[in-house]
């Protein structure tokens, strides 16, 4: 199976994460769990109390290592359990000096994780 992905992909289980879900000019704030990171994209979990389509357009926040990031993203795929969904995402309009970033702090921390 070919590798599609431009960036390394680092697992990160349950990091919180902050979703921005705006829908008929409401925003509202939902918590989740971050699952795995790249310079491209994003996955996360949350809890069923809202839906998030395929193809749906939104904006989340996240901290690695003490930085801050706020990013439009696109849902890719879902796969829903009974208590949870599981959303992979891809980040719009992140600048490469942004994805960059993530990708320096991915390295370390998987170079960490190794020692």
């Amino acid at each position: 199976m070919e590798n599609k992905r431009n960036f390394f992909r680092v697992d990160i289980y349950g990091m919180p994460v902050t979703i921005l879900v705006t829908r008929d000019g409401v925003r509202e704030t939902h918590e989740g769990q971050l699952r795995d990171i790249s310079g491209s994209g994003i996955s996360f979990y949350m809890s069923n109390q809202i839906e998030l389509e395929e193809g749906e357009v939104q904006w989340i926040d996240f901290t690695l290592e003490n930085t801050s990031f706020q990013s439009e993203f696109k849902i890719v795929r879902k796969q829903q359990s009974h208590a949870k969904s599981l959303y992979a995402c891809e980040f719009k309009e992140m600048s490469d000096r942004e994805s960059a970033k993530i990708s320096a702090i991915l390295l370390k921390l998987d170079a960490i994780r190794r020692k």
